[in-house]
């Protein structure tokens, strides 16, 4: 069992701007895998860990929001404090150079961060433009917790692998009444510098560990046609992903992402 909620408040002393506050108390509980898996993995062993608490968390986010006729934006500030964080971590080395990984509870972790968007409509001859941006920092930190290995106090230290910096930003175009667009897109995110000693001393790396670091930039270009009637729609989109064709692995996964795609697809919609 579990208390959990939310509440939100939203004060606008102006029209065009407006300030908001957000508060969720949440709640996970160990997975199957977590609980229950041993075996075999990537690198080592794992064994089941019964005992796992519930993690829970106090989420707050704070911030404003602009809405002018020529630009929407928003500015906010995250901070969500976590007790009996849920983290799969070496427990034990075994005489054969081989390790034992278990899920724990570390005691309490803080993620928070600053993200900044908007996006600024405008015409231009007979093209209509939108140009948008996402701006985030992020930061995560042990609050409380030990290395389950050794003991070693994690207090202050980083918490796993948080990208500090990501920025998402791109643009869309229209002409002919909206039936014809194209569109931009850029997502970068910089190299992990806070690693966790967690992972930084750990002697069992693997490469998933270390790709998990690294920073990309991946781009998308697309172009469609979109056609409407009434209730009648159709849409052709042709996409191509990841168009520099990076190598590149998500942080929080197993396996790198696929190199670059293209794809077409078709919408077809019809409301009588």
């Amino acid at each position: 069992t579990a208390f959990t909620g939310e509440a939100g408040l939203v004060y606008r002393p102006d029209h065009p701007i407006s300030v908001f506050a957000h508060y969720v108390r949440s709640y996970r509980h160990a997975n199957l895998e977590e609980l229950l898996f041993s075996g075999p993995a990537t690198t080592g062993n794992i064994v089941p860990n019964i005992t796992v608490k519930p993690e829970t968390g106090h989420n707050v986010d704070l911030g404003t929001r602009l809405r002018f006729s020529k630009f929407i934006g928003s500015l906010s500030y995250f901070n969500n404090t976590y007790r009996d964080f849920i983290s799969t971590e070496v427990v034990a080395l075994l005489p054969d150079n081989d390790s034992v990984s278990q899920a724990i509870n570390l005691a309490r972790v803080r993620i928070q961060g600053i993200e900044a968007e908007g996006n600024a409509p405008f015409f231009a001859g007979a093209l209509t433009w939108l140009p948008y941006a996402n701006v985030s920092y992020n930061r995560g930190t042990v609050l409380e917790g030990a290395t389950p290995l050794t003991g070693v106090p994690l207090a202050e230290n980083p918490q796993a692998t948080i990208t500090p910096r990501r920025v998402t930003a791109g643009g869309r175009c229209w002409f002919l009444q909206e039936r014809w667009w194209a569109a931009y897109g850029v997502r970068a995110q910089t190299e992990v510098s806070r690693v966790s000693p967690l992972l930084e001393d750990s002697p069992f790396l693997i490469a998933q560990d270390l790709f998990g670091l690294q920073g990309f930039s991946i781009h998308r270009l697309a172009a469609g046609y979109d056609w409407r009637k009434g209730g009648q729609r159709v849409g052709l989109t042709l996409s191509v992903d990841n168009l520099t064709d990076v190598f590149y692995r998500e942080h929080f996964q197993f396996a790198p992402a696929r190199g670059r795609s293209v794809s077409m697809s078709l919408r077809i919609r019809g409301i009588r």
